[in-house]
């Protein structure tokens, strides 16, 4: 035990105070310092997280912002897409309906001429006599212009352009719409029943129950007596087509007027018809030749001005302004024709009687 006690004093005498006191002083500096960086890198590390945290919850409101946007967008143009669909499938339903239309209108025709041709002795004599008809009644202007070749600035060139377009007119009307002259009857004595019980429209179906061959006849003078007119030519001819067709669209339109009185004054066939020969007869007639109120009729009421006169000038003298002019004329006609029919329809009262149409 005495040894033990004198090496420590010995130990401690050889080791220099001042230098262990340094020591101590630097280890518990680092220490110190070590705390410390440990302490600030603990901060920074939670200020990192913490920043790292608020930058996730601002990307994750970013991209929830983002993808409402685009849901919205996307509704939006679904809603596009659906709002083009029914406009594309409408637009498809009035197409097949129009294409429907169509077809059952040239069926309707080919058999309605497919019989007025069957018996074909009767079909020549009518067209025969039909045109013998219009030529006798044209020898009153032939010799009429001999004795007076101006007639107020009308040739018989010109007399000739007039009565071949009206007649012409007139006979594509009768072939192919025949059944105008017969909505009277049918209106009167209830024969529309079974038109009503068919998937077609009524007004058309109604038109073309009936075919002429008479009408034939009219458009072979016509075309003869434009050709004899000195104005035709083969570049004139789609203007003469033109001029011919509108004529018949007008008497058509005019005839569907006429006869669907018959929905509000019942049996007025004889009025109806004498309107109807009214009109083709002022049309047949020089446009000088009238003035005052009455020229003003025929170019509203009973408008044999747009069957004759404005189709006749628009040969003799073409010009985009009366192609034009005739086409609102058409148009406006054919209007007040359908608006008429169908407003007479919704007091169309049934038959007594049942048929059927063949």
């Amino acid at each position: 035990m005495g040894i033990g006690n004198s090496w420590g004093g010995f130990a401690s005498c050889l080791i220099p105070k001042p230098q262990s006191l340094r020591y101590t002083d630097e280890v518990e500096n680092a220490i110190v310092r070590s705390r410390l960086h440990l302490a600030f890198e603990s901060e920074t590390t939670k200020d990192t997280k913490a920043t790292k945290h608020r930058r996730d919850f601002f990307v994750f409101l970013v991209i929830v912002v983002v993808q409402e946007l685009r849901n919205r967008d996307f509704c939006a143009r679904s809603g596009e897409v659906c709002e083009f669909g029914a406009r594309a499938d409408a637009l498809a339903n009035i197409m097949t309906t129009h294409s429907s239309t169509l077809r059952f209108t040239r069926a309707l025709l080919a058999a309605n001429l497919k019989s007025t041709v069957m018996l074909r002795g009767a079909f020549v004599m009518q067209v025969a006599f039909m045109a013998l008809n219009n030529l006798t009644f044209f020898v009153f202007w032939w010799a009429l212009m001999r004795r007076v070749p101006v007639l107020r600035g009308w040739r018989l060139g010109d007399v000739q352009v007039l009565f071949g377009i009206v007649a012409a007119g007139f006979g594509l009307a009768v072939t192919f719409a025949g059944g105008v002259r017969h909505l009277g009857r049918f209106i009167d004595e209830g024969e529309l029943d079974t038109l009503l019980t068919q998937p077609r429209p009524v007004l058309l179906y109604g038109l073309g129950l009936r075919s002429q061959a008479s009408g034939v006849g009219d458009v072979l003078s016509g075309m003869a007596f434009i050709g004899c007119s000195g104005e035709f030519s083969w570049r004139a001819l789609p203007l003469i087509a033109f001029a011919v067709a509108a004529s018949a669209l007008v008497i058509i339109a005019c005839g569907i007027v006429f006869f669907s009185l018959a929905f509000w004054l019942g049996r007025v066939e004889t009025l109806t018809r004498q309107l109807w020969d009214l009109l083709i007869t002022f049309s047949l007639y020089p446009e000088p030749l009238f003035g005052g109120m009455l020229r003003l009729m025929l170019f509203t009421v009973l408008p044999a001005g747009f069957v004759g006169y404005v189709p006749a000038h628009l040969v003799r003298s073409p010009s985009p302004g009366l192609v034009l002019l005739m086409t609102i004329a058409i148009a406006g006609y054919l209007s007040i024709a359908i608006v008429v029919f169908d407003r007479g329809l919704r007091r169309y009262t049934s038959g007594s009687r049942f048929g059927t149409f063949g």
